[in-house]
């Protein structure tokens, strides 16, 4: 095999382990996506707040009161006033949720405190709690951040 076959040779033989690789890489990302949205129906599922949803609708996305982005996840959550009572503010995981940009969860009965797993939706730019019975403390994790969440609304409680 003279030189030049030989060069050809191995340039071919890295571009092929370059797709390999670069296919092995979307394949891992995809299925990693996959798995993080799975988490996420699974945490509205899961809180119960969606049963009045037609949840036989295979997509998500498609329910009333969810925005999804492009590639599925849930980054707008909004049930002011549209049912109530939802119950406990903790019913929904909201740590599986960390593309949730806007959440409003205006007068829809909720009870109890606002979880510290609040604090792991670094996206969020829009909250609204307000007009519920929540009690408790505004957790630290959102109380000393708030600059990074232009718009929120928390009417009669404290920040620790």
């Amino acid at each position: 095999m003279g030189k030049m076959e030989c060069v050809v040779s191995s340039v071919v033989a890295v571009l092929l382990l370059h797709t390999v690789s670069m296919t092995h890489a979307a394949s891992t990302h995809s299925s990693t996506d996959h798995s993080q949205v799975v988490a996420e129906v699974d945490a509205l599922r899961n809180s119960g707040w969606w049963i009045w949803s037609d949840q036989s609708e295979s997509n998500h996305c498609n329910w009333v009161t969810i925005t999804c982005n492009e590639g599925g996840h849930v980054t707008q959550i909004s049930l002011g006033s549209y049912l109530a009572p939802l119950g406990e503010l903790s019913q929904l995981n909201l740590s599986s949720l960390p593309n949730l940009n806007f959440l409003t969860l205006s007068n829809v009965g909720l009870t109890g405190s606002i979880s510290d797993q609040i604090g792991s939706l670094t996206k969020l730019t829009n909250l609204d709690l307000s007009h519920n019975q929540l009690t408790g403390s505004i957790p630290h994790q959102i109380a000393y951040g708030y600059e990074t969440i232009p718009e929120w609304n928390f009417p009669y409680m404290e920040s620790e």
